[in-house]
């Protein structure tokens, strides 16, 4: 009986070592699965890292950009209201160009219509009309 207890128990001890090898094998199998996806995960986040550094550098060149832009909006802002203030007043002084010609033309048209009834005047001279004449050149 000594044998055959010698015999299972090398059987059973064969077996233990070939389901031992299956699983290390099994395992050895998962081990390099898991190291390809550790690596592959590895060099993803190494990516995504460097997409996230151009990121941050396209944001602050895109911040820097807007900052002149506004700068850019307020100088331009500004020159238009100055050139708005600037019209309004050349509005105003055209306007009291305008009244001030109106003025003159209105005193001319008397004086002109003043000379004329003059000399529509039978007992005006020549001399007289001359010298009327000679005033409103000088008015004018």
């Amino acid at each position: 009986m000594t044998e055959i207890t010698g015999r299972i128990a090398a059987v059973v001890v064969g077996l233990i070592a070939v389901v031992l090898a299956i699983a290390c094998a099994v395992q050895f199998l998962e081990l390099r699965s898991a190291h390809s996806d550790f690596v592959t995960a590895q060099q993803k986040a190494q990516a995504d890292d460097q997409s996230i550094g151009t990121l941050r550098s396209q944001l602050a060149t895109s911040q820097a950009d807007l900052a002149a832009a506004a700068s850019g909006v307020q100088a331009c802002s500004a020159s238009v209201t100055n050139a708005a203030s600037e019209a309004f007043a050349v509005r105003a002084a055209a306007a009291a160009a305008q009244a001030k010609a109106a003025t003159q033309a209105q005193s001319y048209q008397h004086q002109i219509d003043a000379l004329s009834q003059r000399l529509q005047d039978p007992s005006n001279h020549s001399e007289t009309c001359d010298a009327a004449f000679d005033r409103l050149r000088g008015a004018l």
